[in-house]
């Protein structure tokens, strides 16, 4: 009678619609993804770099994909990435039609997963900033939560810089999945996407910090604007 009575709970609360489904299913993708990539940069900036090391939040924002995929892939494919997603478009992997549902699932992700860790690392970023949010210079914590370019960059080296890192992003993806090619077990194809992020971090992080998912970027960009570091978060 238990077992019934949980059926029933379970069929009235199943979601059928395919296009809300993968919605959902990259909003938790995408939460994984950031919660993790942005606690390393909070534990990175916090500690002064005592806690973690460049290489460190490299391996956790890799590893954090591979998760990320892990959550969704088997629901919407675990694009977690609007650029990814697009790709899949752009090669008839996803109908356009689920696009803006994947992009808005994909940001909402990512602005949950940063007000968590706003919660958790709350008091240590007042000890770090005094209480005073700034972007930019010797106690800024804004760039925990999204990217921001180096003093030297200027915005066509930092356009250059996304387009080369998100590029080699989705040429690495689509290595993975191509079943024309080595045609790894999707079980396993989560794996080598991640390791493709952290060499992309090691590789070409010092810039802006390899800004590479818009979702991940923007999400928090959002929360952090509204959060006490102003408008100064997208100048």
């Amino acid at each position: 009678m238990a077992g019934l009575e949980k059926s029933s709970w379970s069929r009235a609360l199943r979601i059928r619609n395919q296009t809300v489904r993968e919605m959902l299913s990259e909003m938790l993708g995408t939460f994984v993804l950031t919660l993790f990539s942005v606690a390393a940069g909070a534990q990175y900036t916090l500690s002064h770099q005592q806690n973690a090391s460049f290489l460190a939040l490299n391996v956790a924002n890799g590893f954090g994909v591979t998760l990320a995929i892990y959550s969704c892939g088997g629901v919407s494919g675990g694009c977690v990435n609007p650029a990814i997603s697009l790709t899949m478009c752009l090669t008839g992997r996803l109908p356009w039609k689920r696009y803006p549902f994947h992009v808005i699932g994909q940001i909402c992700g990512a602005f949950i997963a940063a007000c968590l860790v706003y919660g958790v690392y709350h008091e240590a970023i007042d000890m770090y900033d005094g209480g005073n949010r700034y972007v930019t210079g010797k106690e800024a914590t804004a760039g925990i939560f999204c990217f921001f370019p180096q003093d030297y960059l200027s915005a066509e080296g930092g356009f250059l810089d996304s387009i080369v890192g998100t590029g080699m992003l989705v040429l690495s993806s689509l290595a993975v999945i191509d079943t024309r090619n080595m045609n790894p077990s999707p079980g396993f194809s989560a794996f080598p996407v991640g390791v493709a992020v952290m060499v992309i971090g090691n590789t070409f992080g010092m810039n802006s910090g390899y800004p590479i998912n818009p979702a991940r970027d923007l999400g928090p960009r959002i929360f952090i604007t509204i959060a006490g570091w102003g408008r100064e978060a997208f100048r």
